[in-house]
């Protein structure tokens, strides 16, 4: 289906798939190199365009009509970048106000690495096999959507959304864990995930 940047609002609205890669193919390379400028932050560009794309996607129904996508999501990524950054010096200094307060002679041990991963298995044990599969080969085998995309035969876009529905959900159900417990248990397990995690 041939997809008019002119009617990409339209279609979003109407729920099609074409428009929703078209916007990933077209916009995301935008996204990330404009939240890249901001952030310095390759990586980090990278998540907070696709989350800007599914959110869109998500609330699609309150499109109006007319409206220039590329133009929205550029803007509603450069807030989000601001809003990270804004939550990232926040995190910093309640991440501080911890390590100030807390024992600091206890360090997580193995059994509290493999009990964060049995919590990320359950999560992902939830997707079908194919999410399941682009997601361990992005975030434990180190591929790159592209790689993976050759790997399997699928649409880079397709492979990029597959990741972030399953970060989105990672975020949302490990919400428990945001304390500085997390953020040191979080650089073991990936650490370690390689060679231990339940493939």
């Amino acid at each position: 289906m041939k997809i008019d940047s002119k009617h990409i609002g339209k279609l979003l609205k109407e729920g099609s798939d074409d428009a929703y890669y078209f916007v990933y193919d077209q916009y995301y390379p935008y996204m990330c190199n404009h939240a890249n400028k901001i952030l310095n932050d390759f990586d980090k560009a990278q998540d907070i365009s696709q989350h800007t794309i599914i959110n869109l996607w998500q609330k699609r129904d309150q499109i109006k009509e007319g409206e220039n996508i590329l133009s929205y999501l550029m803007k509603s990524v450069h807030n989000n970048c601001l809003n990270f950054i804004r939550d990232e010096s926040r995190r910093i200094k309640k991440q501080n106000v911890v390590l100030t307060t807390t024992d600091k002679s206890h360090i997580p041990d193995y059994g509290e690495a493999q009990e964060l991963m049995k919590k990320i298995n359950e999560i992902l044990s939830k997707e079908d096999e194919q999410r399941q599969k682009i997601f361990r080969l992005n975030r434990f085998d180190g591929l790159t959507s592209k790689e993976i995309a050759e790997k399997i035969g699928m649409p880079v876009s397709t492979v990029k959304y597959h990741i972030s529905m399953v970060m989105k959900k990672m975020q949302e159900q490990l919400a428990q864990y945001l304390t500085i417990l997390l953020f040191i248990l979080i650089n073991i397990v990936l650490t370690l995930a390689q060679n231990i995690f339940l493939v």
